[in-house]
């Protein structure tokens, strides 16, 4: 028979609510300058590529692709670069298509959408291939490396990033060879291969120390190069400074000339001389006090017209700069106040303590990276006669904060649909069922859309005569089971497979179930990739590693105690380090 809480029906109400309001925050700020310009641009547009003029249209789609794209409104400039592109493919303009799939390989790194960048990279590499351009190739092999390690796909990307130091190395150029260095040791230490991550630092580090060196050796020929010149200069001013001697030699001598004139002569002389001298030094100071008071009157006026100009434009600035102040404060504490009504919301949404301390000790480490998280966790509750199951799972939505909140919203909504009103029981066909409804839910066959979730799923059966069985299904999320009488770690990875997204194959996706029979006392354990994504201020992540070793050393404590050993471990890695993503652990004990 099956039972419904008061949870159900609530988490109905409050998810319509939260979506409700996070609609109005997103929309509630108009862009209107860049959304008339963007128009515009359109329009014009549209009139080139009616007269043909598919360059000058070509230009405008690019202009509004860099408007929207440095407003962060990343798909939208995808849309105008996908324009362009298309442009540049009909007009056979070959280095205009390569530029394109660049431009557009960018907008999908920025936005985290690593498969559609890895397809542009890939088309953009077989352009560069044909111009033959060295230096290029190695930068896109090394871009499609990077992207390809963020989704996991570490042989192909251990591939581009080899072919990449491959041709580095021909080129002997130091600068990319130490970029690739830099991504190898990227990918193997996602990958958990220690050795070549710190094989590949090393090397990055002794390109790094080398490149510094040769800085410092141009900066020191420099200033030798600057000594030598002033040296020169120095030079070139004795010289001067001798011929200026010579003239002054010259100089006393006709002086002694003229003092062997005739005393009369003499006279005569400077008597004409020092009224000459007189006429002239009273001309010259006629004609300064003249120029330096008609200077002065246009500096006088000119100065008081630029500091009344200055004066007004300051007020005007300070005005406006006020008023932009007190929008700006008004706008952002509306916009926190309505994000933390949604954080209310959501943890409202989540399951209670007491719902899960029904049928296990637990403890959960939750830890949003913003205000509202994309993480999140869900259970329900039912009973087939005398037996009870308990459906647990741990949730990874794509992003954090309103992005990944409106997709937890729509995974817990959709998790009670199947489970609680469609009543389908097997974990795996509760993923299967689930991946169909977020790719129709989000129009992911028609629309650009790759938004999905990654997810653990239990199925805990509590029989009466105290026999116990877990069924797990994964959804690239793995669980972790520590027996009571044993003191290892038992791991279950579930498929390689994650819930809605990009999809190159058009058939529907299986998931598999993993049955378990479990005792009390046993500890499951299921987790987001924030925890193990974590860095520490060095750069290098918690890792798997740790984590599992944190299990291991805490399994045999009561849970609550094991939350804190696990928090305290992670607070001494990050030291004062940002949180990377949403953390999310549960702990079950089974009781």
């Amino acid at each position: 028979m099956k039972i419904y809480s008061p949870f159900i029906s609530k988490h109905r109400i409050k998810g319509i609510v939260f979506c409700s309001l996070l609609f109005l925050f997103v929309t509630a700020f108009p862009q209107r300058e860049i959304n008339e310009q963007l128009q515009e641009n359109d329009s014009k547009a549209e009139q080139y590529l009616d007269e043909g003029k598919k360059n000058a249209a070509a230009q405008l789609f690019n202009q509004s692709a860099y408007l929207l794209r440095s407003t962060n409104r990343l798909e939208e400039a995808a849309i105008y670069y996908q324009k362009v592109l298309e442009i540049n493919t009909q007009l056979g303009n070959r280095r205009g298509q390569m530029v394109s799939h660049n431009s557009l390989a960018m907008v999908y790194l920025e936005a985290e959408n690593y498969q559609k960048a890895i397809f542009h990279l890939k088309k953009e590499l077989e352009f560069r291939k044909q111009i033959n351009n060295k230096a290029e190739i190695i930068n896109v092999l090394a871009n499609i490396a990077l992207a390809e390690n963020e989704v996991s796909s570490f042989d192909s990307a251990i591939e581009h990033i080899e072919q990449a130091i491959g041709l580095s190395k021909e080129l002997n150029d130091l600068t990319l060879l130490k970029r690739c260095y830099g991504v190898a040791f990227d990918i193997y230490e996602k990958l958990g291969n220690d050795t070549k991550s710190h094989s590949y630092f090393e090397l990055y580090s002794a390109i790094d120390r080398k490149l510094k060196e040769q800085k410092m050796a141009e900066i020191t020929d420099e200033a030798e190069r600057k000594v030598t010149i002033a040296e020169s200069e120095k030079h070139i001013t004795q010289k001067i400074l001798s011929e200026t001697s010579e003239e002054l030699e010259k100089t006393v001598t006709t002086l002694q000339q003229v003092e062997e004139l005739t005393r009369e002569q003499k006279m005569e002389i400077e008597l004409n001389e020092a009224k000459i001298n007189e006429q002239n030094a009273l001309l010259k100071a006629k004609q300064l006090r003249e120029r330096y008071l008609i200077i002065g009157l246009i500096a006088t006026t000119l100065f008081i017209l630029a500091l009344t100009f200055l004066v007004l434009k300051i007020v005007r600035a300070n005005k406006k700069i006020n008023q932009q102040k007190l929008w700006l404060e008004k706008q952002n504490k509306e916009i926190r106040a309505s994000i933390r009504y949604a954080k209310t919301i959501q943890q409202a949404i989540l399951p209670g303590d007491n719902e899960l301390e029904k049928h296990f000790k637990s403890f959960i480490i939750y830890m949003p990276k913003d205000i509202v998280s994309g993480d999140f966790y869900w259970t329900s509750t039912q009973e087939n006669g005398k037996t009870i199951i308990v459906y647990f799972a741990v949730v990874d939505c794509t992003g954090h904060g309103v992005p990944g909140a409106f997709m937890s919203m729509i995974g817990s909504r959709l998790l009670d649909e199947i489970v609680n009103e469609k009543m389908v029981s097997s974990p795996a066909e509760i993923l299967r069922l689930l991946n169909t409804m977020v790719r129709t839910a989000l129009r992911q066959e028609e629309t650009d859309n790759n938004d999905g979730m990654d997810l653990a799923l239990c199925k805990l059966e509590i029989y009466p005569d105290s026999k116990r069985k877990l069924t797990f299904a994964g959804a690239k999320r793995p669980l972790y089971i520590i027996k009571n009488t044993e003191n290892k770690l038992i791991t279950h990875r579930g498929d390689r497979k994650s819930i809605g997204g990009y999809s190159l194959s058009k058939k529907e996706i299986k998931f598999t179930n993993f049955d378990i029979d479990m005792e009390k006392g046993d500890m499951v354990y299921v987790f987001s990739d924030g925890i193990i994504d974590q860095n520490s201020p060095d750069r290098k992540k918690f890792g798997r590693v740790r984590l599992e070793e944190a299990l291991i050393d805490c399994a045999k404590l009561d849970p609550k105690e094991q939350k804190k050993v696990i928090e305290d471990r992670l607070k001494d890695y990050m030291q004062n380090e940002e949180q990377r993503d949403d953390i999310t652990l549960a702990g079950l004990k089974i009781i």
